[in-house]
C-alpha cells in the first residue's frame, strides 16, 4: 500500500507465531480514510481476535481554543487534574531568520501507554511562509499504546461515527484535564 511516499506493511508467518498477522499503517495512509472505513477495519481486527497496539487521535484546533502557552501556564500553576508525570517542551529557533520555527509540547513519556503531543501549527506554518498560516491553530495528538490502544479500539469499533469525537475528548480529559483548582501554597514551598 502507498499514499504519496508512505508505506503500509503486512507481515505473516513469523517463526514464533506462524498464524499471526501484523499490519502497520502509517498515519498518512489511515488519516484520509472516512470514519466508517476506520470503524470497519477496527471491527475486522476485533472479529479476528486481534488488537491494535497503537492508536492515534488527532484534533486540529484551528480556532486556537487550546494554546500551548496556556497548557504550560495551567500546569505550572497546578491547575490540572492529570496522571501525567512529565512535560517536555521543544521550541526550536532559526538562526538565520531569528525567529521560532514552532513549538511542540509533550505530556508524558514516549514510552508510556499514553502520550499527548501539542504542536503550534500556526507558528510552524508562519515560519515556513505558508499562505494562510494565520488560519492554523494548535494541533493535538493523543497517542495510545498497548492496553490503552486495545480498549479504545474496542470501543471505537462499536460506536457510531457521531459519538467518536465525544469519546476521544472524554479519553483526552481522562488523561489530562485543565481546570481552575486551588493549590495549597505550602505544598509548593515544601512545608
Amino acid at each position: 500500500m502507498s499514499a504519496s511516499r508512505e508505506v503500509g506493511k503486512l507481515g505473516t508467518g513469523a517463526p514464533r507465531a506462524p498464524l499471526e498477522v501484523h499490519v502497520d499503517l502509517s498515519a498518512r495512509i489511515g488519516a484520509p480514510w472516512p470514519t466508517d472505513k476506520v470503524r470497519t477495519a477496527l471491527r475486522w481486527i476485533v472479529k479476528q481476535d486481534g488488537h491494535p497496539t497503537r492508536l492515534d487521535c488527532v484534533l486540529d484546533d484551528r480556532t486556537s481554543c487550546v494554546l500551548l502557552s496556556t497548557i504550560r501556564q495551567v500546569i505550572k500553576a497546578g491547575e490540572r487534574m492529570t496522571w501525567v508525570e512529565r512535560m517536555r517542551r521543544i521550541s526550536p529557533r532559526s538562526i538565520h531568520k531569528g525567529m521560532s520555527s514552532g513549538e511542540t509540547l509533550y505530556l508524558d513519556s514516549p514510552h508510556s501507554q499514553t502520550l499527548l503531543r501539542g504542536y503550534d501549527k500556526c507558528l510552524g506554518m508562519q515560519f515556513m511562509e505558508r499562505e494562510g498560516w494565520w488560519e492554523y491553530g494548535t494541533w493535538l495528538k493523543l497517542e495510545e499504546r498497548m492496553g490503552r490502544a486495545y480498549v479504545s479500539g474496542q470501543v471505537l469499533s462499536c460506536l457510531e461515527e457521531s459519538d467518536w469525537l465525544e469519546f476521544m475528548i472524554r479519553t483526552l480529559r481522562g488523561y489530562v484535564d485543565l481546570r481552575a483548582t486551588t493549590q495549597d501554597p505550602r505544598r509548593e514551598e515544601g512545608v
